[in-house]
């Protein structure tokens, strides 16, 4: 089985995409995943690590892992990152793939789908319900929350260093906030952190933690669920996010063809239990 590599694509406004890549010369077909917020490539990796019929293609989003930030005046919403990876899919000639994505990441890959889908064969879901909404009574009320929390980031020192004594309270806070081991923690934790010889720092981009100023309405992923025309799977965690459970089940009839499982675990599942959850993506891809 083909090892994984690390390769980084240039965009043409200069930023680099890092990516964890596997390729297979008789294979054209891609496996494409997408990891959630303030996580990286390696949520994906332990899962991706049980394929042998697919290419697999697992980039960091701008501000994660080893891929760029945006520049200084700018912040994340979620139509750039689809747009980032429509041109990083464009680079790499792939219009023909399985398109996977973990809870931020499920939403664009949902709408990427959605903008692009003869290209997408499948869509898979996990723990996710394909959009973050918030209600259009809260606009108003989310976009002071939004510019309020633009300027804690306000002439902040980009990179702050922390004792490297502080590392191990650090795996075990996300361990036990994400329902991981202590390895898998590290694991997924180490690829956003630079580490020197007596200190580390976040390599992810704190203006990731900025409130999105504008949010998708309910009508809207309505309107993007039914214009799905690929079949869908959607993995849900059974201790997962009661939000995304419930939001899946109230827009499970808008899919036109959806199959909907259940697996043990949290809310990264697939990081968890990885044998369980390939097992069940090879039976239904």
């Amino acid at each position: 089985m083909p090892a994984f590599v690390e390769r980084f694509y240039l965009l043409p406004d200069g930023r680099t995409i890092a990516c964890q890549q596997k390729q297979s010369s008789k294979n054209r077909s891609w496996f494409v995943g997408l990891h959630g917020w303030l996580d990286n490539s390696n949520s994906l990796i332990p899962l991706t690590q049980q394929f042998s019929g697919y290419n697999c293609l697992l980039p960091d989003l701008s501000g994660h892992g080893l891929s760029s930030h945006r520049s200084k005046d700018s912040f994340y919403h979620a139509i750039d990152w689809v747009y980032d990876l429509h041109q990083l899919l464009k680079i790499l000639k792939i219009d023909n793939l399985v398109l996977c994505g973990h809870s931020l990441g499920g939403m664009l890959a949902a709408l990427y789908a959605g903008i692009f889908p003869t290209q997408v064969s499948q869509l898979i879901l996990l723990d996710s319900a394909a959009g973050f909404t918030l209600p259009t009574t809260d606009f108003v009320k989310n976009l002071q929350t939004s510019f309020l929390s633009r300027d804690k980031f306000s002439g902040r020192e980009s990179v702050k260093w922390r004792p490297l004594k502080l590392l191990p309270k650090l795996y075990q806070t996300r361990a036990i906030h994400s329902q991981l081991t202590i390895a898998q923690a590290e694991f997924l934790l180490q690829r956003n952190l630079l580490i020197k010889e007596d200190c580390f720092s976040w390599r992810s981009d704190a203006k990731l933690q900025a409130v999105s100023p504008l949010r998708l309405t309910d009508e809207q992923v309505e309107e993007l669920i039914r214009s799905l025309s690929m079949p869908v799977h959607i993995i849900l965690a059974q201790n997962g996010l009661a939000d995304i459970a419930a939001a899946v089940h109230q827009r499970l009839n808008y899919f036109k063809q959806a199959k909907c499982y259940k697996l043990p675990g949290g809310h990264h599942f697939h990081l968890q239990n990885p044998v369980d959850c390939a097992t069940l993506l090879k039976k239904i891809m």
